[in-house]
């Protein structure tokens, strides 16, 4: 078991991991964030993935980005099911936030997306991933949700976005938003690309997307990790 705080991006495609947990927590400077951030992963080292009966709680990993702009950072974790992850909050969660919210008060946590991978693809494996950028996509219906994603994937291959890594498509289980989390190498990848998405038509499908709407997206950087057995990428 392993829950020494790392730097290390999630393995998304784990069998093991039923439930994957999604929130932005807004604290409103670079230092708070990043005090937030090492409070977060050292509740979660001390815990060491045991309930309060000594059985394994159902954690499985947590990942800590900050954003780039020093305003939020983001909280991903990863578990055996939402169920345990339930659990987890009404016997710990109150204490673990209110210790740290007397550290960094002031922290606005809009809520919690509960979600699943739908599917992932790799676009340059010859590349090391410098940067995630969080994109977020408002969905009328389920089904909405998934041909969003079907069309990113169609675009990706018709007009490869050079500097991209991988992307991988979080559907929140109430069937209302896609979360697409990618990997980039670096912020001026990034940056190079969005002017490629404007003048593509295979990337246009994509901005007209029938029953979706954009709601923006954030760029991040690891800033620690806690897995409970090791499991890296």
């Amino acid at each position: 078991m392993t829950t020494t705080p790392r730097l290390e991006l999630p393995r998304i495609g784990r069998p093991d991991a039923g439930t994957h947990l999604v929130s932005e927590w807004i604290v409103g400077s670079a230092e708070g964030s990043r005090t937030a951030a090492d409070m977060a992963l050292a509740e979660w080292s001390e815990n060491k993935g045991r309930g309060p009966d000594g059985d394994t709680d159902g954690s499985l990993a947590l990942h800590i980005f900050l954003n780039t702009d020093g305003s939020s950072l983001l909280h991903y974790s990863q578990w055996t099911s939402d169920e345990a992850h339930l659990v987890w909050a009404r016997n710990r969660r109150d204490g673990m936030i209110g210790k740290l919210d007397e550290v960094v008060p002031g922290i606005e946590r809009p809520g919690l997306h509960r979600t699943h991978v739908y599917r992932s693809i790799t676009a340059d494996t010859t590349l090391t991933p410098g940067l995630i950028v969080l994109a977020t996509v408002d969905a009328d219906t389920p089904e909405r949700q998934r041909s969003w994603a079907d069309t990113v994937v169609a675009a990706q291959r018709e007009t490869p976005l050079p500097g991209l890594v991988s992307a991988h498509f979080h559907l929140t289980k109430d069937g209302t938003r896609v979360l697409k989390y990618s990997e980039w190498s670096d912020v001026a990848a990034h940056e190079a690309a969005l002017p490629v998405l404007a003048a593509s038509p295979a990337w246009g499908k994509v901005l007209e997307h029938a029953g979706t709407r954009h709601l923006g997206f954030k760029r991040y950087e690891i800033h620690g990790s806690v897995t409970r057995d090791g499991a890296g990428r």
